[in-house]
């Protein structure tokens, strides 16, 4: 594991209002709990009512004071995490001379919030991985390594990002994919992280011999493909198909269609049907879901749900695709074509949670190999 307090970034910006207000909610709710158990530690009740009240208070005053719906996951975040944590030691405190064991649970539930706390919000979010998987196909002559990196999605670019890309290079790929959100930041810093990033793009000269291909993500703006403006990157400006590896022998040649954002969500481009090995990116996996033509199909936008729970998988993935799917994955149906879905590598930035749990942020390399 590879990691930093600075890759997380959280932007001074992001203590506002809205989450004082809260942060003083849950400092005042603490407090007079801890006021009523001067008087009625004894009574086993008087924990049960605060815990009782807190969780509905929490939930009413996040969806009240949030301003969508991210900014209320995050305001419950800080419920669960700062205020759940202080109240479970808080009520540990008080039981302890009365109710020793009930003392003990409240103390470890505090402590294992707390240990999941700094693991979903620290260490997680910075532990990039890079997943390799191998496509089997007839239609290729020799081995082709593609790189996937999807979802950088972040507004403080900096050692994380050189990382990322960093990484990539190292994996001496033959295409780059990136199918999209590369910044999230608000207006005032939007300009300066698009200047950072393209930085650190020519710093580790980032380029491949059968081309690295861009595509439209939701956090795009109009105008988003002047990110990648004099850098080796081919962005699609709308749906589209080429050829790359024009420059070889025509065996060697790969077809790349990428989609626009909305053909991404409701595909309405009819994708060409080519001999060749045939790679199909977008922002979105929902495409896949309706696209006939193709032998690879990549995808990211689910960040694999931030937050996946073992046997159930992703809790949110803002997708039609298959939960299991979106919760990373490269499936090979029995027609030969394979859908690769990434986690990627950022997180929803602004007024979202800013946490990864049992879901590390990856770069994903695929070798495509011929069939023997």
């Amino acid at each position: 594991m590879d990691w930093t307090l600075s890759s997380i970034n959280w932007p001074l910006d992001a203590i506002d209002k809205t989450i004082a207000t809260y942060a003083v909610f849950l400092g005042v709710y603490i407090l007079l709990s801890a006021l009523v158990l001067v008087r009625l530690r004894k009574r086993l009740w008087s924990y049960l009512v605060l815990w009782t009240i807190y969780p509905l208070a929490c939930m009413w005053l996040a969806f009240f004071l949030g301003r969508g719906i991210f900014d209320a996951l995050n305001l419950m975040a800080m419920a669960v995490f700062i205020g759940g944590t202080g109240l479970l030691a808080t009520c540990a405190a008080f039981a302890w001379p009365t109710y020793k064991k009930f003392a003990t649970v409240f103390a470890v539930f505090s402590l294992t919030l707390a240990v999941i706390g700094i693991d979903a919000f620290i260490v997680e979010p910075a532990w990039l991985e890079v997943r390799h998987e191998k496509v089997v196909s007839a239609k290729v002559h020799k081995p082709i390594r593609l790189v996937v990196i999807s979802d950088l999605q972040t507004d403080h670019v900096g050692s994380f990002e050189r990382k990322v890309f960093q990484k990539t290079m190292e994996a001496k790929p033959d295409m780059v994919l990136l199918p999209g959100d590369y910044i999230q930041a608000y207006s005032a810093q939007y300009r300066d992280q698009v200047t950072k990033l393209r930085a650190i793009l020519k710093e580790m000269k980032v380029s491949a011999p059968l081309g690295v291909y861009a595509t439209q993500g939701d956090s795009e703006r109009n105008g988003w493909p002047e990110i990648f403006k004099d850098l080796p990157i081919y962005p699609f400006h709308e749906s589209d198909t080429l050829v790359a590896g024009k420059n070889g022998p025509p065996e060697d040649e790969v077809v790349v269609t990428g989609l626009t954002l909305k053909d991404s969500w409701r595909l309405r481009y009819q994708i060409p049907h080519t001999d060749k090995f045939h790679i199909v990116v977008a922002h979105r996996p929902d495409f896949m879901l309706g696209a006939g033509e193709g032998d690879l199909f990549v995808a990211g936008h689910t960040h694999g749900g931030q937050v996946q729970l073992p046997i159930y998988g992703p809790l949110l993935t803002f997708s039609e695709a298959p939960r299991e799917w979106c919760g990373g994955c490269c499936v090979t149906r029995d027609d030969g074509k394979t859908f690769m879905i990434t986690r990627g590598v950022g997180m929803e930035r602004e007024r979202a949670p800013r946490l990864r749990f049992f879901c590390h942020p990856e770069i994903v390399v695929i070798d495509v190999v011929p069939k023997s």
